[in-house]
């Protein structure tokens, strides 16, 4: 039963981490605020639309890599933030050059591939936060039997 709540978890971190992902890229290449005042709604409106279409993108390319993550954590009862916010690098770094294989450019900005590694820290951050600080599919002795010293 623990390994069922381990994994829902999980799914849901996933998910969080790709929405705040998604939030924080776009934040970053557009801001937040409007140029005027006169295309506030519309700036919002298409910030939204963007947000889903961006972390819809970002899950589809993310999804394996990281599975293998979450199931090495996972397994291995991974708790530090580093690990989480080094794989979400890791795979902002991999998305950087995976945008100069797409796009048939030399290579991307350094702006761009800072950003999509911060993109990445956040996000790995985030799954952090909502599922990596207990991640363990195995409970340990502690957990079992809180009763008992040692």
């Amino acid at each position: 039963m623990h390994i069922i709540g381990r994994l829902f978890a999980a799914a849901i971190g996933f998910i969080v981490a790709v929405i705040v992902a998604a939030l924080f890229l776009l934040a970053a290449e557009v801001g937040l605020q409007p140029q005027s005042t006169r295309d506030a709604d519309w700036f919002y409106a298409m910030f939204t639309v963007s947000s889903i279409v961006t972390a819809a993108g970002i899950g589809a390319f993310v999804t394996v890599p990281a599975s293998v993550v979450i199931l090495v954590t996972e397994f291995f009862a991974l708790r530090s933030w580093v690990i989480y916010a080094a794989a979400g690098g890791a795979m902002g770094f991999a998305a950087s050059k995976g945008v100069v294989l797409v796009s048939g450019q030399e290579s991307t900005t350094g702006f761009d591939a800072t950003v999509l590694m911060a993109t990445g820290f956040v996000a790995g951050l985030a799954y952090w936060l909502v599922a990596g600080r207990m991640a363990g599919f195995f409970p340990s002795p502690r957990e079992e039997n809180p009763d008992r010293q040692g």
